[in-house]
């Protein structure tokens, strides 16, 4: 929003948590009760014809595509987003790639036979760290 702000655009932040230093960084600052059906609610009805989401929207591709397919998305779509939280993806790319990459799989019932004693267990819809922990077999 500062960045928004200060290269002269007038940003209207919708928040969950409407914050004072997202207040100061906007034209104007819309506090959303219910998370996230408000904020999308609010973005498509208001006035801007751009929009961009932060922080854990990503967990909602659909409702991102929903609001693109209406207001120009400045930012990654649900296409791009799928392809970035998919270990699968991002393991051939990264063996594409020649890179070092841990070794990974992907929760499909119970594990069997697995050679390893210690795993880091991490949801699918979460953000900033919330739910990772250690899986022990």
């Amino acid at each position: 929003m500062a960045i928004a702000a200060a290269a002269g655009y007038q940003a209207t932040a919708i928040d969950l948590f409407n914050d004072v230093d997202t207040q100061a960084a906007s034209n104007a600052s819309i506090k959303a009760d219910h998370y996230p059906e408000d904020l999308f609610d609010h973005a498509e009805s208001s006035k801007a014809n751009y929009w961009l989401y932060t922080g854990c929207l990503e967990n909602y591709p659909e409702q991102i595509a929903q609001l693109a397919a209406k207001k120009t998305l400045l930012g990654n779509d649900q296409d791009v987003i799928h392809k970035c939280r998919s270990p699968e993806f991002i393991s051939e790319l990264a063996i594409d790639a020649d890179w070092y990459y841990p070794d990974a799989a992907i929760a499909r019932g119970s594990l069997t036979n697995n050679e390893l004693q210690c795993w880091i267990s991490k949801p699918r819809l979460s953000a900033a760290g919330q739910g990772v922990q250690i899986w022990r077999t």
